[in-house]
């Protein structure tokens, strides 16, 4: 049998329906609707951020938002867009200073250091742990903003 022929008998048998393994028509639309959504919250987020951030609130916006709430806060997607704010409040960096009975001097420092934590990685990690510490500590008067170290500073260069 040539191969026009066996094509020929192909198209003429009648096209069946799909056989099980393959999902309905309604699970992909299902599916598709809940993958939207969830394409849409994402979105909600920074757009309700972005809109309501120093100004007057954008009531479309803050409705839009409203309906995702109870989604983006069970799943955090909410979280940081503060910290890239315009004003995103002071920097949680801990000095300390430890005093020594025995004569020896005191050792001061920072925590994260740029100067000394590489890789980068290492130096998020302090900087969560600083986070952290303040989320739990609040001093009844706030310090005084410290300057972190230029990112081009060196180990040997601090005082």
């Amino acid at each position: 049998m040539s191969k026009r022929k066996a094509w020929a008998a192909l198209e003429s048998q009648p096209l069946q329906a799909p056989t099980e393994g393959t999902p309905n028509v309604w699970i992909k639309g299902l599916l598709s609707i809940l993958i939207a959504l969830h394409i849409a919250a994402v979105f909600v987020g920074p757009l309700a951020f972005a809109c309501n951030a120093g100004r007057l609130p954008s009531p479309f916006v803050t409705a839009i938002y409203g309906v995702f709430q109870p989604y983006i806060e069970l799943i955090y997607l909410n979280h940081g867009y503060f910290f890239f704010a315009p004003d995103p409040g002071p920097s949680h960096l801990v000095d300390y200073k430890v005093e020594f009975d025995d004569g020896r001097p005191p050792v001061t420092g920072r925590i994260p250091d740029l100067a000394t934590e590489r890789p980068r990685l290492l130096y998020h990690r302090h900087f969560m742990l600083a986070e952290a510490l303040t989320a739990r500590f609040v001093p009844p008067d706030p310090p005084p903003e410290p300057t972190p170290p230029p990112l081009t500073a060196r180990a040997d260069s601090r005082g």
